[in-house]
């Protein structure tokens, strides 16, 4: 192994991103064209593309003609399948409750009682007074001795409405649920549930993958009842049939479904399925309905999560109380200072109302669906959508027709090629491809093909912007006189240039009924600033395509003018906010350390993974950034780490540690 100085001299070397030397001492220099081809796999497939296949087919590229168009259909030909297609058009972060929807407490144990084995939940028993059961896993005359107190077949539930499986019955603190008939509010073993929690996930990423891989249009992802189902999620769909009164007997034990493949899945009511909408990885990745349907916009619509904006004076100032329970979510949602976010959480809860909160229940429940139409709302109480059946079909069949739709998964696989480094002229030409096809290959070849025409064309492009900045530069020798004065204390004045920007950007939002009103000649300092980082950085205006950069620039321009009188000052803060102090672009952490550990021969562990917040990342603020060096060099020394030759073993790990290993484009 290495010792701790080299692993201190490879990490250091990683945050300072130096030039790797060969043996002569010169720089190795990564052509263009090969580390394009290069890129290019890791985006269509999340694979490496070893270094001798890159520089050849590198050498086709910069050939010209259609020879890009070419490689990158045969990358598209081939099957992305579903951790990267999951990813890329839902999220790479797989959120499961401890409790929800496999509960941890629910977990048998056993004891061995006169070569028997006994399971129970709570208080243990001896063999002789267990009861013989028909386990749920079990195959047709299997049965294994369960304590009675933990058994309980004919118990669903309490007098208040919760089904067994509910935080507020959990068998630690509860003793009136046990394990149900044929024992299916529990879990075998710990094995057994670590195993099920993986295979939860798996549904999502598998009907992800047959999604893109069979070409078929992005909506069916979020809208056919059918779903790459597993043993685990079959178990789940099933058991949530007994809660709402079928025969255990007739649907357990389960057969032929140990191996994933696509399933049409049972509804209890019309429209209770919507893909993975109502598949439990995404409908039990939060305790309660309001924080499912925030991770379902953001999924749908690229809504992110919203900073409230609300002063506590505003929310004490309302004189209400308890407006999250019972029917106060209509005054909720329609209130001024919450119908920006209420009014899509809880309309949109409505549809899924079926789905308890993990205190009331882990299963769906029929009893608690709603009948009839309801609203779907977008940006507040004001902007109605549409109605439609009170199913997640329903809901699903509402929001995928929307706009922001469209550009939602537009900007993910602009942001999944790019980086966060596309101009709105990319967004634009792809958005077309995904308008005509809605279908996530057709998309993500234009984006391909347009990033890679750009990578080609790098050198020069660079060579221009050197030369654009020395000219800049040259102009602003002589000190600027500052235009604008105070108007009064705390107050700027608003220049015609500000106020035209702002009247074609921010008014349709910010007027004079707004919380945040910007209008008039003058405006406070702080309200000059909140525009100045809200639009540099990116959260305002409030649309997923974002302003064109000579927009944003000279927002940023007329911005730092009024605020900073110092010349010095004003170009320091205009260089921090037109360049954001952005790291180098980098590909996805998970095919990130997968190029390491090809960079590394795969000596070592092969499918070695630090764990760490980059993977949770959403693309397009993903950079090379301390933490992802240091899950680089971690990753390198894993997998370098069988070599027994020090000098070998640390040239593998120079190898791997190379920063442009992990780094998407030319830099």
């Amino acid at each position: 192994m290495l010792r701790i100085s080299s692993l201190l001299c490879c990490l250091a070397l990683l945050l300072t991103a130096c030039p790797k030397n060969n043996s002569s001492g010169a720089v190795d220099v990564i052509p263009v064209s090969a580390k394009l081809a290069a890129d290019l796999q890791l985006f269509a497939l999340g694979t490496p593309l070893k270094p001798g296949d890159a520089v050849r087919t590198g050498e086709r590229l910069k050939a010209g003609g259609d020879a890009v168009e070419k490689y990158i259909d045969s990358l598209l030909a081939e099957k992305m399948g579903g951790r990267l297609a999951k990813d890329l058009m839902i999220t790479a972060t797989t959120p499961l409750k401890d409790r929800h929807p496999l509960a941890n407490s629910s977990v048998l144990k056993t004891k061995e009682d006169g070569g028997s084995t006994v399971y129970y939940l709570r208080e243990s028993c001896t063999a002789s007074e267990a009861v013989k059961v028909a386990p749920w896993w079990g195959d047709d005359g299997d049965e294994v001795l369960v304590c009675p107190s933990s058994y309980k077949p004919e118990v669903k539930g309490d007098a208040e409405g919760r089904t067994c499986g509910a935080s507020m019955l959990d068998p630690r603190d509860s003793s009136v649920c046990g394990c149900g008939p044929m024992l299916v509010y529990c879990l075998k073993d710990s094995a057994q549930h670590n195993r099920f929690k993986n295979l939860i996930v798996q549904e999502v990423a598998d009907t992800a993958g047959y999604v893109v891989d069979n070409d078929l249009p992005i909506e069916k992802l979020f809208l056919m009842n059918e779903s790459v189902g597993n043993e685990a999620t079959e178990y789940l769909y099933r058991r949530q049939r007994v809660v709402s009164g079928e025969n255990a007997k007739t649907l357990f034990p389960m057969k032929d479904v140990a191996k994933a493949r696509l399933r049409a899945r049972h509804d209890q009511v019309p429209g209770q399925h919507a893909g993975v909408l109502s598949s439990p990885m995404m409908i039990y990745a939060s305790d309660a309905l309001r924080g499912v349907m925030r991770n379902y916009y953001d999924y749908l619509w690229c809504t992110g999560v919203a900073r409230s904006n609300v002063e506590t004076e505003q929310v004490l100032g309302l004189n209400k109380v308890d407006l999250r329970v019972g029917d106060g979510w209509r005054e909720l949602a329609s209130m001024n200072i919450c119908t920006d976010c209420h009014a899509k959480l809880d309309y949109g809860m409505q549809f899924f109302w079926g789905y308890p909160s993990s205190t009331m229940g882990i299963d769906f429940n029929v009893k608690n669906t709603r009948g009839g139409q309801g609203p779907l709302y977008g940006d507040n109480i004001k902007d109605e959508r549409g109605q439609a059946d009170l199913t997640p079909h329903g809901f699903a069949e509402l929001a995928t027709t929307q706009p922001e739709f469209g550009a939602c998964m537009t900007r993910k696989i602009v942001d999944h090629v790019y980086n966060g480094t596309a101009t709105t002229e990319d967004f634009e030409a792809i958005r077309e491809t995904f308008s005509a096809t809605h279908r996530v290959k057709p998309t993500l070849k234009a984006a391909m093909i347009r990033y890679a025409t750009r990578e080609l064309t790098a050198p020069e492009q660079a060579a221009a912007a050197r030369a654009a900045a020395k000219k800049e530069a040259e102009a602003k020798q002589a000190p600027a006189a500052v235009q604008v004065a105070a108007a009064s204390a705390g107050q700027v004045h608003i220049t015609p240039v500000l106020q035209k920007l702002i009247t074609k950007h921010c008014k349709e939002c910010h007027d004079s009924d707004d919380d945040y009103p910007l209008v008039g000649p003058t405006l406070t300092e702080k309200d000059v600033a909140w525009i100045l980082d809200r639009v540099a950085f990116g959260s305002m205006p409030k649309d997923v395509e974002g302003l064109k950069d000579e927009t944003r620039r000279r927002f940023i321009d007329e911005t730092t003018a009024a605020l900073f009188t110092d010349a010095k000052d004003r170009a320091d803060a205009t260089a921090y906010y037109g360049e954001m102090m952005r790291a180098n672009p980098v590909h996805r952490f998970f095919s990130a350390m997968r190029n390491v550990n090809a960079a590394a021969d795969n000596t070592g562990d092969k499918e070695f993974r630090p764990s760490g917040t980059e993977s949770a990342v959403t693309q397009a603020l993903l950079s090379y950034s301390p933490g992802l060096a240091v899950a680089q060099g971690v990753t390198a020394i894993r997998a370098c780490s069988s070599i027994g030759d020090k000098a070998k073993r640390e040239k593998c790990v120079l190898n791997a540690t190379d920063p442009g290993v992990v780094m998407a484009g030319v830099h």
